[in-house]
């Protein structure tokens, strides 16, 4: 791990803001910064106070020590009643004292930080260090020194000041993976019980806040605590019980009793005072850090911890919650009758410190089982009941010893609700959206997160933010790994701002613009609460997928969100009772199966045999978050599928004696004749061996690839890769330009409105079912699929879209000086548009929706498609004759030579090409014959087939992707067995 403590001031808002915004006046969020980065601890304090609850309502450990032996103190109505119910007050001279010690403590740690920065510059230089060599053992060993002696130091005065400073260290210490060994274990003894508070104190409360009704219902009271924490104490006490109101005899039952530090207010008011005053001087020094709407919510949230009926209704209302959802963890039971405004008592509930990794061992408890209830916890907190604790350090977490039916011994208790964040429905709303955009790479709906949280942004980035969001909440990283893990990210750090720098022209050195202009109160919770679960993730040594969690509890809110009366109201659209076929009826149950079995989120298949429509089923619902039903006029993005569309207008171009199969494409399109494409004919480009595979620009946003014009000019300028009918490789993006500007040449229109022309009789008034030059404005979000890639597949890809780019940046280093720095801009996320356009779920923003990018964002129903498709079987197509569609028929040369893994997540690489279509070879189960169809598939499931021997059509579309879909599989397995047909292995059925 690196040696740096935290960041320096400007880097002190949220967790979540820092990485948000991702400058170098801001860290990554779960990062430690380099030991040249030092803090000043006044600024290390504040930050950790925006991240810190303030003033926690109950020790860390309350309820973990199991008192069986002690003396109890019986309480009699002859107890001694205090003269006077006023509050013991701090005086001035003591208030004078405290302050002077926080500005001594910032001060003595501020210079040594100062003076160790020094020493570190005149290290380096007398032996020869690199200044990026944050591992020399000669820098690590002066920072381990001044680490252990500062974190000693902060230790010891934390110990002494007592309040709120008591929680800044609690955070500290609950993040394994940003802090130093050194800190963890010195700020980590904060987490046990303080020293305690005199029991004549907590008896003159109880005496304040108790009747002598209630206080007779406590048999009695352990006079030693259990533990003291920053405000209040709690000891173990008997409580007397008559559940039956009658003359039976009591029962007694094990309590825990919270009693209130007496004149606790007064010293919260001065500590903020101070804080407030350290914020402005820093204000001074760094104008950026304005912590006003910090403080303004600590201070609407703090007043509201000193009261325990607060505490005690947070805690009923949370513990019905997690029994609602059905998560097995446990929140101690109030009882009710002794909740009053400084004395709370509740079961006592036996268990362990979650942190104490040598318990965990001697237990068996299961870590991963543990952290996903926990985790889940507080994401159904948040997410879905729109109230959570916000003070998950590890002493507020138990693990339970209780006794169980099923011996689990991985039950979470959840201690101190005195912080409880309530967030308004919208605000609510908005921070799920957030969390499923950045789990699904929504960028549409992340950005409408902010727009709805009031996260205002004075830059358009959306694939930076969104890089940011997913870097925040992603797996988390366990402590053995995170040395090896954060000298990566700050390798990647430092190469983002480097290129961030020399693209706005600043110097090193100076400050780069502060994106964000605005930001919600709210994130100082949500992001705390993420820093310390994730840090206890870490803790334990357990990679968790967290921001999966916390979405899987967001997609709840997002779907009751919707109207009940917009929702489906079952898995088959009504639709579907029009037919009466016994394939109908195969498959709606193959349907039903693939629901059941979590394989489908909303699909629609159709079936046309002979002429005539024999199956045709809209099934599911809109996507994972949207739980509006698919229509069968529902429209998906079906990738490579628009391919098929796409050459029926070459064709028919070569059908009407426009243009001739192995005529050059430079005879129609003369600027596209230059840099080695001379040659390159038409056959060459409907069969994907132009050697323009690759053909796009390097460094380019997605906004430059939707770009149409510029694109077709980028083709004509491009030099090809190989000698044309040389290779087949799959020309995943660049058939778009190729095709589309060859029909716009030859046409002199835009190719969607040749397509529309020759399409019309085709689609049969369905019009509005299939989209080839980008969706048009006019049809609502609520007419389009939403895609989503199945969650085992979805790492696999990205590790290997990683590895992609990672070969490219290697490949980079040999290129020429202007490709290294064109390369370096690849470093933002702003100019990886290849690989966004890799990524399926780029595919549901708006304006990618919109674009002309006939290779891969074609939009149609299943309907639309088969109705094309069985339109070429005709006798006498209007759309294309026979004698074409034969030709288009007979395979060309079908390698995968030359493509990458990427690539071959576009399409059924299997396959082999005609002139445009996929085709695949079926053998009738009947004679034995061999019949090839024509037809394409796209990424994740979809696919349009026609076999024209067999008068035999099928269209899928589906809005759940996967590798090798096995939705996919099944619908067609049934179709093909109800015709009596072998599907080949290319079709990967197996």
């Amino acid at each position: 791990m690196k040696r740096g403590v935290l960041r320096s001031t400007s880097q002190t808002m949220t967790a979540l803001i820092q990485d948000l915004v991702d400058t170098t006046c801001r860290f990554t969020f779960g990062n430690t910064m380099a030991p040249s980065a030092f803090p000043l601890v006044v600024i290390v304090l504040c930050a950790a106070f925006t991240m810190t609850a303030g003033f926690s309502a109950t020790s860390s450990s309350m309820q973990r020590k199991n008192h069986k032996k002690g003396i109890a103190a019986r309480i009699t109505n002859n107890n001694a009643r205090a003269k006077s119910t006023t509050l013991s007050e701090p005086s001035s001279g003591e208030k004078l004292k405290r302050r002077i010690n926080v500005y001594w403590l910032a001060g003595q740690v501020f210079l040594d930080y100062k003076l160790g920065k020094r020493k570190e510059r005149k290290l380096r230089h007398k032996h020869n260090i690199d200044e990026d060599d944050d591992d020399h053992p000669l820098v690590v060993q002066l920072w381990d020194t001044i680490h252990e002696r500062n974190s000693k130091k902060l230790t010891r005065s934390i110990k002494k000041l007592e309040g709120f400073w008591i929680k800044v260290g609690q955070y500290l210490s609950s993040r394994a993976d940003v802090m130093p060994p050194a800190y963890l274990q010195q700020l980590s003894t904060l987490q046990d019980s303080m020293p305690p508070k005199s029991y004549q104190d907590i008896q003159q409360t109880l005496q304040e806040q108790l009747s002598d009704d209630e206080m007779n219902m406590l048999e009695s009271i352990d006079p030693k605590p259990l533990s003291t924490a920053s405000l209040a104490q709690v000891h173990r006490a008997t409580l007397r019980e008559n559940k039956d109101g009658d003359n039976d005899e009591d029962t007694m039952r094990d309590v825990v009793l919270k009693v209130q530090h007496r004149g606790v207010a007064s010293l919260m008011v001065q500590d903020m005072a101070n804080l407030k005053s350290i914020l402005t001087m820093v204000a001074k020094f760094e104008p950026d850090s304005d912590f006003t709407p910090i403080i303004q919510e600590y201070t609407s949230e703090v007043t509201k911890e000193l009261d325990f009926r607060t505490e005690a209704q947070n805690m009923e209302e949370v513990r019905t919650l997690l029994e609602t959802q059905k998560i097995r963890a446990i929140v101690p039971e109030v009882v009710p009758a002794l909740v009053k405004e400084r004395v709370l008592v509740m079961e006592y509930c036996e268990g362990f410190a979650i942190r104490d990794l040598q318990a965990l061992e001697d237990h068996g408890v299961d870590r991963e089982l543990l952290l996903r209830r926990v985790v889940d916890s507080w994401a159904v907190q948040m997410h879905v009941g729109g109230v959570f604790n916000a003070d998950p350090h590890p002493g507020n977490i138990l693990v339970s010893t209780k006794k169980t039916t099923d011996d689990d011994v991985s039950v979470p208790v959840l201690l101190d609700f005195g912080l409880t964040k309530r967030l308004e429905p919208d605000m609510k709303l908005a921070f799920a959206k957030l969390m499923h955009a950045s789990d699904e790479t929504d960028v549409d709906a992340l950005l409408q997160s902010f727009e709805e949280m009031g996260l205002k942004m004075n830059r358009y980035d959306p694939f930076q933010d969104m890089a940011a969001m997913q870097r925040s909440f992603g797996s988390t990283v366990p402590q053995s790994k995170a040395q090896a893990i954060n000298k990566q990210k700050s390798e990647e750090y430092k190469r983002r701002m480097e290129a961030m720098r020399e693209e706005e022209g600043v110097e090193k050195g100076q400050k780069l613009r502060n994106p964000v202009d605005a930001w919600p109160a709210e994130l100082v919770f949500f992001g705390r609460v993420t820093n310390m679960l994730r840090g206890l993730c870490s803790r334990l040594d357990v990679a968790y997928p967290y921001l999966n969690t916390m979405a899987n509890a967001a997609r709840q809110t997002l779907q009751e969100a919707v109207p009940p009366e917009e929702r489906a109201q079952g898995l088959i659209h009504p639709s579907a009772q029009a037919l009466d076929t016994s394939l109908q009826q195969r498959l709606v149950e193959a349907v039903r199966q693939l629901q059941q079995n979590d394989e489908m989120v909303g699909l629609q298949v159709c079936v046309i045999s002979q002429g005539q429509e024999v199956a045709n089923i809209a099934s599911g619902v809109l996507g994972t978050a949207n739980p509006r039903p698919v229509t069968p006029s529902t429209l998906f993005c079906v990738f490579s599928v628009s391919k098929a569309i796409l050459t029926i207008g070459v064709l028919r171009l070569v059908q009407e004696k426009h243009i001739e199969l192995d005529d050059p494409v430079s005879k129609y399109w003369p600027d596209f004749g230059k840099n080695g494409k001379e040659k390159i004919t038409i056959r060459h480009v409907l069969t994907h061996q132009s050697g323009l595979a690759n053909a796009l620009p390097d460094a380019a946003t997605l906004d430059t690839l939707l770009d149409w014009e510029l694109m077709k000019g980028f083709m004509e300028k491009a030099t090809p890769e190989h000698g044309p009918g040389e290779k087949t490789m799959y020309h995943y993006l660049t058939y778009a330009w190729l095709c589309g500007g060859l029909i716009e040449k030859v046409t002199g229109a835009p190719y969607q409105e040749f397509l529309d022309n020759i399409l019309k009789v085709s689609l049969n008034n369905m019009e509005d079912h299939l989209f080839l030059g980008g969706v048009g404005s006019h049809i609502d979000s609520k007419d389009l699929a939403v895609l989503s890639v199945e969650r085992r597949h979805q790492e696999q890809e990205q590790e290997q879209q990683q590895h992609a780019h990672k070969e490219n940046d290697n490949q980079s280093d040999k290129d020429t000086k202007k490709d290294e720095e064109q390369d370096s801009k690849k470093v933002l996320a702003k100019y990886r548009g290849r690989e966004q356009l890799l990524n399926p779920s780029v595919f549901n923003m708006r304006k990618v929706r919109e674009a002309k990018l006939p290779s891969a964002n074609g939009h149609a129903s299943a309907a639309a498609l088969a109705a094309v498709f069985d339109s070429l079987l005709e006798t006498n197509s209007e759309l294309l004759e026979s004698s074409v569609l034969e030709a288009a028929r007979q395979p060309h040369r079908a390698t995968n030579k030359g493509l990458s893994k990427e690539e071959l997540l576009l399409d059924d690489a299997a396959a082999s090409f005609g002139l445009g279509f996929q085709l695949h070879d079926f053998q009738l189960a009947s004679s034995g014959e061999t019949t090839k169809s024509i037809g394409h598939a796209g990424l994740g499931g979809s696919i349009v087939l026609s076999l024209p021997d067999e008068h035999l059509t099928v269209a899928i579309v589906t809005n759940r992707l996967s590798r090798n879909s096995k939705a996919r599989r099944i619908l067609l397995d049934v179709v093909f067995d109800e015709f009596g047909l072998k599907a080949p292995p290319s079709l990967m059925l197996s």
